[in-house]
């Protein structure tokens, strides 16, 4: 068995580890091994650990822990570059005859092209150290001359631990589409690893260069509303004599009223004649999900079966002074009206609910809110109903820093009293679709309900209701009609 171990893993490392794919399943989060250029794709600084387990035969099996850390660099309007990190182990388990470490660092430049679309270039280094056991792998005989192999006499032979460390380079090329909301439309993406082709012979007699590696990656939306996000992967891969396509549909579910919390589910197939399944928990601020490959219609000699386990710490950034989806909204009005596929129902609250029936379960007692500079005195004996309007600028769904402040403070009422919730009306004026004004206005009341989230009230607590354009409180036939339309109505509601 160790001798069919050495052979085999002598072959993954001198073919250019072409046996052992170090592609993981889940490779959309680990954009430091695909695309250099992905080291600035979102606005999310990240931690990531995965840990891979793949058999290459009933008795052989190679372990794989990967780590990556990526950090998004803002200027004062937008995500102008980003920096990756990352650590690799792999190695057999067992006897451990192969193994390998790597350190690789990315760093990428985004360009944008214009609205909603940006271009980035990433540039990549990583050194690698790999190591072959031969301890105990020996022939069992002495070789004597005219007599042939004599297993009376020992074999002389001790080769001992083999080294190899090299440095590599690498050269990417991405593209993205979002829409207004940042959710991903359309991607691409081209990189070109070994490009200085380091040798990675263990023996000096021979010069065996490290082949170019070209991966090419793209997706496309197929489908999207408030609780569904299918789309279509392909996954290109091109390293000497070996080319491997994977490529299939990934389905994202959102959970909850928030919309904050997720199911990505995803099916599929690699042209090495594996079908890979997986599944992923995501929330605002943490990920942890699975995978797992097997063979079908005829057995991969390098991998009879995979699993992958995913985890991931991450956090929100934004630009210095603003964020970077705000727009000039002196120009936007004299823009056609904008198509978007979106479901009706996109809220557990009806946009259609009736308000006399809500007011019939509201309480007589009251809530009295004064605020002087910035500041809210809760007296809690006088409740009464509070409604307190946000305003928008027009397609946006930003709000300026005084609102913000004024929501945070308001979350310490709420906090106070475990009998009010807080309900979001979000409204929009008349210009555009009546299906994206819908969107648009859930998108504002989202707004303030994840300000309130982050600050400590329940998400319980919180109800979104979107009206679209359908409640206007002034005309839209003037900007200024127009812009008291667009807003938030945020009422507290003692129960």
């Amino acid at each position: 068995m160790k001798k069919v171990l050495f052979t085999l893993c002598l072959g993954l490392i001198g073919g250019g580890c072409f046996g052992q794919n170090f592609m993981h399943a889940l490779y959309d989060y680990t954009p430091n091994r695909v695309n250099p250029a992905l080291a600035s794709s979102d606005n999310y600084q990240k931690g990531l650990f995965i840990f891979r387990n793949q058999y290459a035969s009933k008795d052989i099996k190679f372990m794989t822990s990967y780590a990556e850390g990526n950090h998004p660099i803002f200027n004062e309007e937008r995500r102008w570059s980003g920096v990756s990190v990352s650590l690799l182990n792999d190695r057999n388990y067992g006897a451990q005859i192969y193994s390998l470490n790597q350190i690789s660092a990315s760093y990428a430049i985004n360009v944008p092209l214009q609205k909603y679309s940006e271009f980035s270039i990433g540039l990549n280094s990583s050194f690698q150290s790999k190591s072959l056991n031969t301890q105990g792998l020996t022939t069992g005989s002495q070789y004597i001359e005219y007599f042939g192999f004599d297993p009376d006499l020992p074999s002389g032979e001790g080769l001992g631990t083999i080294n190899k460390n090299y440095f590599s380079f690498a050269f990417g090329l991405s593209w993205q589409k979002v829409d207004r909301y940042g959710k991903t439309l359309f991607s691409a993406g081209y990189a070109l690893h070994n490009l200085n082709r380091p040798e990675d012979s263990f023996y000096e007699s021979n010069v065996n260069k490290l082949p170019f590696v070209s991966i090419l990656t793209a997706s496309a939306t197929l489908m999207e509303n408030y609780q569904w996000h299918i789309k279509q992967d392909v996954f290109l891969r091109h390293a000497g004599p070996v080319t491997e396509l994977v490529t299939g549909p990934s389905f994202r579910y959102v959970l909850g009223n928030m919309g904050t919390e997720s199911i990505r589910s995803m099916l599929r197939y690699s042209s090495s004649n594996n079908i890979m399944l997986g599944a992923v928990y995501e929330s605002q601020n943490f990920a942890f999900g699975g995978s797992f490959d097997f063979n079908v219609l005829k057995n991969n000699v390098s991998n009879s079966g995979t699993f992958e386990i995913m985890l991931s710490i991450k956090r929100l950034k934004r630009p210095k002074r603003k964020s970077n989806l705000r727009f000039n909204s002196s120009n936007a009005e004299n823009e056609v009206e904008r198509e978007i596929e979106k479901e009706d129902n996109f809220s557990t609250s009806s946009p259609v609910e009736n308000e006399d029936k809500q007011n019939e379960k509201e309480k007589e007692e009251k809530i009295t809110v004064k605020t002087e500079a910035g500041t809210i005195t809760y007296l809690p004996h006088e409740l009464e109903d509070l409604n307190y309007s946000f305003q928008f600028d027009f397609d946006d769904y930003n709000l300026n820093q005084k609102d913000e402040q004024y929501i945070k403070e308001m979350t310490e009422i709420i906090r106070q009293n475990k009998r009010v919730k807080v309900k979001l009306v979000g409204h929009t004026d008349n210009v555009g679709t009546e299906e994206y004004n819908m969107e648009l206005a859930f998108e504002r009341a989202k707004k303030i309900g994840i300000i309130l989230l982050k600050n400590g009230v329940p998400k319980r607590k919180i109800k979104l209701v979107s009206r679209g354009e359908g409640q206007p409180i002034s005309t839209n036939k003037s900007s200024e009609g127009r812009a008291k339309n667009r807003r938030v109505e945020m009422q507290l509601v003692y129960e």
